[in-house]
């Protein structure tokens, strides 16, 4: 999807219009940043309806970050059991934004006889995520379940073409000792 936009200043709020929304980037008391955002991006309404159930306190849900070309990576959290997210390019030299991106995603299925990572690609991201503008590479953490010490850790970058899997770290068997650093675990090797 492509949208026309503008930067601007409206009542000391950084805004991006795009279709003619008005959408900050900055909080203003009393705006609702997430449905302008919505409007715009059109994200699924089971996202919206993930978030809405979530526990407050996780703020509008939406977070821009600047990548290294220019362009701008909106996170759109979609709430639910565990964290989730969409990933938007917002494109601010040509005016276009593009997604939800679509990820490698590699995991290790309940239904597995034997640990094994398989792939599936995805327009939401699970787990703990962590966003390096300093190198541009997005981090994501997904544990088996809650407070265990086995799952994956990815790392992506972004290039015109959408998100690059950098790196893949797993740990498929938990167990009762303490777990090393998730960048620690066995490097898997993934066709590129």
């Amino acid at each position: 999807m492509s949208f026309r936009f503008a930067m601007h200043r409206q009542l000391g709020v950084l805004a991006v219009a795009l279709l003619g929304h008005a959408l900050p980037v900055l909080a203003d008391v009393g705006v609702d940043i997430r449905g302008q955002w919505r409007a715009a991006l059109n994200w699924p309404a089971s996202c919206e309806e993930d978030w809405a159930a979530a526990p407050t306190g996780n703020g509008n849900g939406v977070t821009p970050y600047g990548l290294p070309d220019k362009r701008r990576l909106i996170s759109v959290s979609c709430g639910g059991n565990a964290p989730s997210y969409q990933l938007y390019y917002l494109e601010s030299a040509e005016g276009v934004a593009n997604g939800p991106l679509r990820f490698p995603v590699y995991e290790d299925p309940p239904s597995n006889a034997r640990a094994r990572l398989v792939r599936q690609w995805s327009t939401e991201l699970r787990g703990q995520t962590r966003y390096d503008e300093k190198s541009g590479e997005l981090q994501v953490l997904q544990l088996k379940h809650s407070g265990s010490n086995c799952g994956t850790w990815a790392s992506y970058g972004f290039d015109l073409n959408g998100p690059i899997l950098l790196e893949l770290r797993a740990k498929l068997e938990c167990d009762t000792q303490g777990a090393p650093s998730p960048q620690r675990w066995q490097r898997q090797l993934v066709p590129h």
